[in-house]
């Protein structure tokens, strides 16, 4: 410690909330720790600004006067409401917040110091307070609650002036945490910007809980001074003086400038100040490129279909220069709104006029504009999930855009095999289909066959099978999961408007929230933007995977390439359930709990494609939970088949099996002896047996073997224990209930057969063998003699 550089210690000492221990180590550290510029840092690092001195105060056994010199200088503050507390409760008077020695512990000549020291900051002016006379902290809280009760009576703005004088001229700011102060304070300052600028003056910073609050206030006012420009300019001069006081903690972010680009038609005076602050670089973004990250956002969200949401958009968009306007990424945006926004192409026409794109012709005009449409935008729109009908658009490209025969055809089919790509098209495809049933089919028949075979030995293991993602029936999410916008440090972007965000903001004080928390309920602003929020289509008439059954066969190769994809896609339900136990679920969330709803519903399988072993050995190279539907397959017993390969190209048996449900019933309809009813019945659960026992033996081979391959990554990574894969977890559960079920099974069918004989009995094996059989019986052992 002698060789220790004195920064170190500083630093060391600065960590320490009670460093007596430590200053008494040696007498280096202690003459160290006996400097006033060291004990100055450490109340300023410890406790920040805000605090160093109220703290300090407290600590008479090695805070003096030049300590305090120190603290002041730096730039602690000294408020009038802190030389009042001081003084009343160095008279023995009672603060209510204050429960130690505090002041009283300083010597009188280091607290007459201080009050030398407050009269130079405040000036000659101040004066210690009467009897019976408030201090600023109450008179502020008094305001605080005439203004909730009575705002804008005349008593109430009496007591803001008052407040407004002790702001600019006393330095009024809480103390610390523990002061009845503190919370009001930030939450009526920030519904006050004018007070709010008088405080920061003085050296107060606001929570950063309450920094969006701030500026959506201030935004959402100049909605109601569109007409009155001396309360617009009034408003500007404020909101443009808070941008530049504003720090690390305190600024305008990213997420209420989206909110006000969202009202860029309905709250123009907000958004014409949002570009002064813009252009006056009083921001820390690009609001240019703001506008364009906003614009990206809707391409992966339901509220792209909403006129009324996307409106702004169009808006903005005209306001973009032509090299951003023409970016792919925003024209893919523009294109989806106006052909999911318009029926005709006639009116896509029409609004594509307003947008400055006239077809082939090129727009010379100064106002931002798209270039003539092409094939690839056409084709991306058509696979885009929200897009539900291709008529109209095709109408467009045969007639504005002026695409020849030959273009639209490959475009139709490049169309769709695209839409082989996600879960949610196979309406989109059924439409498609329905016009041209001879050259799509083949084309789809044919893609499905020769590109998109899925080689079990290519799939990925371990962490990267969470990010992994089959080529088709991909459900949105997952298509869409490198797409999501992602937040930054300056505000996460939303597609919320600002008014929506400030009726979410409800302000209760606090002496109100007992009763008032019950009563509150969630407003319809919250549940509509979650709605719009969702990246599933709002209705999914029919999947991709009943589309391909329903078009080729239920056994038919293409149902099997899909379904091996499908399954690849499973989302795992768990993730959802695990972080509702959690308590991790928040309303903004809402995709999340579509998707396990939808998957839950159907399955990735649909109910007629025969499920094979490579769906399990699929599951169990992703680590992914398997659908219940899976393990009713299993305890149903139906056909068991290893591969696709195994039932393709096969007829069915004409007798009846378990692949259908009506099997049975259709017997029972036949006009039949019942021996023959009952002989089947029973030759129905033999086959079932034999089904689920060949079922149970795969599952645990398979068990064994991805459990082998569990403990040989463990010891490859050199870990004790290693968390197991959702696989094994749940099939180790089924496993073992099967076995158990089978056990219950086998005593049953022991005591029935007792009680049939009872003079047998049964072996180790569980066979009934007669006593009366001795042929099997194994003679005694003859003694050997010695």
């Amino acid at each position: 410690m002698d060789r220790c550089p004195d920064e170190v210690l500083q630093l060391i000492l600065n960590e320490l909330s009670n460093p007596g221990a430590f200053v008494t180590v040696n007498r280096r550290i202690h003459a160290f720790s006996s400097d006033a510029y060291v004990r100055a840092s450490y109340f300023l690092a410890r406790h920040g600004r805000a605090e160093a001195l109220f703290t300090a105060l407290g600590r008479g056994d090695i805070v003096d006067g030049r300590v305090l010199e120190i603290l002041v200088t730096a730039g602690a503050p000294v408020s009038r409401y802190l030389v009042q507390l001081a003084i009343q409760h160095y008279h023995n008077a009672q603060v209510s917040f204050i429960h130690k020695a505090w002041v009283r512990a300083l010597p009188f000549a280091v607290f007459v110091h201080f009050l030398t020291l407050a009269t130079s900051r405040l000036g000659a002016n101040f004066a210690p307070l009467r009897k019976r006379e408030r201090d600023d902290g109450e008179a502020f809280l008094d305001w605080s609650w005439e203004r909730w009760r009575n705002a804008g009576s005349d008593l109430e703005k009496e007591k803001r002036l008052k407040v407004a004088h002790i702001l600019s001229e006393w330095k009024l700011q809480p103390l610390g945490v523990k002061d009845p102060l503190a919370p009001d304070f930030a939450l009526t300052l920030a519904s006050e910007p004018d007070l709010l600028v008088l405080a920061f003056r003085n050296g107060y910073r606001i929570d950063p809980t309450y920094r969006d609050f701030v500026f959506r206030q201030m935004f959402y006012a100049m909605k109601g001074c569109k007409s009155d420009s001396v309360a617009q300019e009034k408003r500007m001069a404020t909101l443009s003086e808070l941008c530049q006081l504003q720090d690390s903690s305190f600024f305008l972010s990213r997420t209420v400038a989206a909110e006000v680009l969202m009202e860029c038609i309905t709250n123009m005076v907000a958004y014409d100040a949002l570009n002064a602050l813009g252009n006056e670089g009083q921001l820390k973004f690009d609001l240019l490129t703001l506008k364009v990250d906003l614009i990206k956002s809707f391409a992966v969200t339901r509220s792209v279909t909403d006129s009324t949401s996307t409106a702004p958009i169009c808006r903005l968009f005209m306001t973009l220069p032509l090299d951003v306007a023409n970016d792919p990424e925003v024209r893919h945006v523009v294109l989806v709104i106006v052909f999911a926004t318009t029926s005709t192409a006639a009116a896509a026409h029409e609004r594509f006029l307003d947008l400055g794109c006239i077809g082939l012709i090129f727009d010379t005009t100064d106002a931002a504009h798209m270039n003539p449409v092409t094939p690839a935008e056409i084709i991306d729109v058509l696979a885009n999930p929200f897009i539900t009908t291709h008529q109209s658009i095709i109408a467009y490209a045969r007639f504005f855009a002026q695409f020849d025969q030959a273009t639209i055809s490959t475009l139709l089919e490049e169309t769709a095999v695209k839409c082989l790509q996600l879960s949610c098209k196979g309406n989109m495809l059924d439409r498609l289909i329905r016009k041209n049933r001879s050259g799509l089919r083949d084309v789809v028949s044919k893609a499905l066959l020769d590109q998109y075979k899925l080689d079990l030995d290519a799939l990925p293991a371990g962490e990267a099978a969470a990010r992994y993602a089959a080529p088709l029936a991909r459900p949105v999410l997952k298509a869409f999961m490198t797409e999501r916008a992602v937040s930054s440090e300056l505000g996460k972007i939303t597609q919320m408007t600002l008014s929506a965000s400030v009726a979410l903001d409800v302000v209760i004080p606090p002496s109100s929230r007992w009763h008032l928390r019950s009563e509150f309920k969630r407003l319809d602003a919250a549940d509509s933007y979650t709605a719009s929020q969702s990246v599933q289509p709002e209705k999914i008439p029919l999947r991709l995977a009943g589309w391909v059954a329903k078009t080729f066969g239920p056994r038919s190769a293409e149902a099997a390439v899909i379904a091996y994809h499908a399954v690849a896609n499973w989302i795992d339900p768990y993730s959802y359930r695990y972080d509702r136990l959690k308590g991790v679920r928040y309303w903004w969330d809402q995709e999340k709990c579509e998707r396990v709803r939808v998957n839950r519903r159907t399955g990735p399988l649909e109910e007629d494609v025969p499920l094979t072993m490579k769906h399990w050995r699929i599951l169990a190279r992703l680590g992914k939970e398997p659908d219940a539907t899976f393990f009713d397959h299993v305890v149903n017993g139906k056909p068991f088949y290893d591969v696709a390969e195994d039932y393709l190209g096969k007829t069915q048996s004409l007798r009846p099996r378990l692949d259908s449900l009506s099997s049975l019933s259709s017997l029972e309809s036949q006009s039949e002896s019942d021996e023959d009813r009952k002989a089947k019945k029973q030759a129905l659960e033999v086959e079932k047996a034999k089904n689920r026992g060949k079922w149970v033996k795969a599952l645990g081979a398979l068990y064994r073997e991805e459990l082998r391959a569990h403990h040989e990554r463990r010891k490859q990574l050199g870990l004790k224990r290693a968390t197991q894969s959702r696989f094994l977890v749940t099939l180790d559960s089924h496993l073992g209930d099967w076995r158990q079920e089978a056990r219950i099974k086998r005593d049953r069918e022991r005591q029935r057969l007792l009680v049939e004989d009872p003079t047998a009995y049964i072996d180790v094996y569980g066979d009934m063998v007669p006593d009366r059989d001795s042929d099997d019986e194994r003679p005694a052992k003859r003694r050997r003699k010695d």
